[in-house]
């Protein structure tokens, strides 16, 4: 080799970039009478123009040293149809196997509930008709075939007595039997009228002596043909003038039917009022409703010892606690927690010394319901 082959290629004059066709980079070789180059990145020898063709001028840079350089993107050539979709489409959900699952989940569930419902159905006709049976062994007058269920209850009675519907012919007896006592004016005119007249009339003198006479004609009668029953007793909503709505009930007998006074007025042997102001300290029978309660304080402050219930009238009348020795037998008689209340007449007295005038003993309890005799 000559001394003109061995002389850099930087001091041959001007440089102009290539790309080799084997690697596909980018350099900076000079121009010069040799027709051929090599590739800094690869070593592949590449053809060069001649000089009768030159390039721009570049700047002078350093020999063979490789361009940084912006990558292209290939085109897509060979690829299968799927690897030409966007990332986008490519990574998009398949929803349609997530919504016949779907599909599939509903319509059994469907099943499920249709055949709940007919279960439930079958289960209220077998309860009605075994309550209905029962209703006609426990009743003296006729009942029909089928009990009717509603929500409304008498004091008169308690909330386990069957509610039914009674024949038009009874029911309208009671119906007739209640609006002549109704407008009775004076207690000889309710005697015939009454249950037990020999022993309640001196009650009746006694009440309306301390209690205004007031008759009235009741606007209407309940003429649903719906009312509850207990034994031989009928009682439903009578409607007053005033738009005060009470029960009242009627012992059908064989002499015709027959009015309870006492549960009419929920009699007690001493008024309400009257006992709670005088702290009566005697045993006292009393027509309440009972609840349980947990109010303990005072005289009765522990509640190992004692049960506590809540004993209420009418709205317009005070409430007072009862209390009964958690060994007494009177506890099962009586709810417990979480049970309804229940309408019953009990024998009450307030403790010596008395605390409070809110807080009482239960000495007996003589039944249930505000009926005397059921």
């Amino acid at each position: 080799m000559n001394d003109s082959e061995r002389e850099p290629l930087a001091s041959k004059g001007t440089w102009a970039p290539f790309m080799c066709p084997n690697c596909r980079g980018l350099f900076r070789a000079p121009l010069s009478a040799k027709s051929a180059a090599h590739c800094p990145l690869c070593d592949h020898e590449i053809e060069l123009p001649t000089s009768s063709q030159p390039p721009e001028q570049e700047e002078d840079l350093s020999p063979n040293v490789p361009v940084r350089r912006r990558r292209q993107s290939k085109p897509v050539t060979d690829r299968h149809s799927w690897d030409k979709q966007s990332p986008q489409e490519q990574n998009k959900p398949n929803n349609s196997g997530l919504i016949w699952a779907t599909l599939f989940i509903l319509s059994v569930g469907l099943a499920v509930a249709a055949y709940s419902i007919f279960n439930a159905r079958e289960a209220r006709e077998k309860t009605v008709e075994s309550s209905t049976d029962s209703s006609e062994k426990e009743a003296s007058f006729r009942v029909p075939g089928s009990a009717s269920s509603s929500s409304r209850f008498s004091p008169s009675f308690s909330k386990t007595d069957p509610l039914v519907e009674l024949e038009t012919k009874d029911l309208e007896i009671a119906r007739e039997a209640t609006a002549k006592f109704l407008q009775c004016q004076t207690i000889e005119e309710m005697a015939p009228l009454i249950r037990e007249p020999e022993r309640v009339v001196p009650l009746m003198r006694e009440y309306y002596a301390k209690f205004p006479f007031n008759p009235q004609a009741p606007l209407s009668v309940d003429g649903s043909g719906v009312a509850h029953v207990a034994k031989q007793f009928t009682s439903f909503e009578v409607v007053l003038e005033d738009y005060s709505s009470r029960p009242i009930a009627v012992e059908l007998t064989e002499k015709g039917p027959l009015i309870d006074w006492e549960s009419w007025v929920s009699h007690c042997e001493i008024p309400w009022k009257s006992l709670i102001a005088n702290q009566v300290k005697t045993e006292t029978l009393v027509r309440v409703t009972v609840s349980h309660a947990t109010y303990y304080n005072f005289s009765f402050r522990d509640d190992s010892q004692w049960a506590c219930y809540r004993l209420s009238r009418t709205p317009d009348e005070p409430v007072i606690y009862g209390y009964v020795s958690r060994v007494s037998p009177i506890v099962n008689r009586l709810p417990g927690p979480g049970d309804p209340e229940a309408t019953t007449r009990l024998r009450i007295r307030f403790p010596e010394p008395t605390v409070k005038d809110n807080q009482v003993i239960i000495t007996d309890y003589v039944g249930s319901g505000w009926v005397k005799g059921l």
